[in-house]
């Protein structure tokens, strides 16, 4: 009888019997990109995450105001097999990922999951935001918390983002995608600055607010101080001998 039941305590955790909510693990967040840009650019969006481990499956559903953006295709960054992306035209993006195994996967904190390209066609000076929303596709990530990959249900922590449409030109020269990775984005105080390529010669770093207007400006660090500003949407332009180089900062 003893064996028996030390046999059934062992396949507990195999079948998901009695495992509590929170399964031990930690619970995963999607956020978007907030990024600018002049009327008639095109912009890339991307979804990343914080904690995404031992994930297997995922869907869910983003919202942005089909009249200030065109929604132009998607790329499939860090997001390994099987991804369905798609759009109704009214501002409704969805997404259905699996991952093509019996395993789950994991990934480095804010690394992009999937990027999404839009199409500027709004008021010069207005933006749209984006967030998560559990209709059509509710928002779900799908975990492996216990060593038996016994599977549980997550509603995975988000956090907005933005695009904001610029009225006059920050600049005529710099790339019209997102090419320098900011981290931490959002940020409080400092943000590092890493180029698209090591061997690049920058020489100076310009920030500017969504209007345009030039707020800071320094010899090309790696860091920048950005404590003082106001919170908001700034873009950060580095100039290079190759041309200059451009990312969008969330200021909190």
């Amino acid at each position: 009888m003893k064996r028996y039941l030390l046999i059934a305590l062992w396949l507990l955790p195999l079948i998901g019997i009695g495992q509590n909510s929170s399964g031990g693990g930690t619970i995963p967040t999607l956020f978007l990109d907030s990024v600018a840009g002049n009327w008639g650019d095109t912009v890339t969006v991307s979804m990343r995450a914080i904690d995404f481990t031992n994930i297997y499956y995922m869907t869910g559903t983003m919202l942005y105001d089909s009249a200030e953006v065109d929604f132009i295709g998607f790329t499939q960054d860090s997001l390994p097999d099987n991804l369905t992306v798609s759009d109704n035209d009214s501002g409704q993006v969805t997404f259905s990922w699996n991952y093509g195994s019996i395993t789950d996967y994991s990934f480095p904190d804010s690394v992009p999951l999937l990027s999404i390209d839009y199409k500027l066609i709004g008021t010069p000076g207005s933006t749209t935001p984006l967030r998560f929303a559990n209709s059509p596709f509710p928002l779900r990530c799908a975990n492996a918390w216990s060593t038996f990959s016994a599977w549980e249900t997550v509603v995975p922590d988000t956090i907005s983002g933005a695009i904001h449409i610029i009225g006059n030109p920050v600049s005529t020269s710099y790339h019209t995608k997102e090419d320098l990775l900011l981290y931490p984005n959002p940020t409080t105080s400092t943000i590092r600055i890493q180029l698209p390529e090591n061997n690049l010669n920058a020489t100076r770093t310009s920030l500017y607010d969504i209007s345009g207007r030039l707020v800071h400006q320094q010899h090309f660090n790696l860091n920048m101080d950005v404590s003082h500003l106001d919170r908001g949407t700034y873009i950060v332009v580095a100039e290079t001998e190759e041309g200059n180089f451009r990312g969008t900062v969330q200021k909190q």
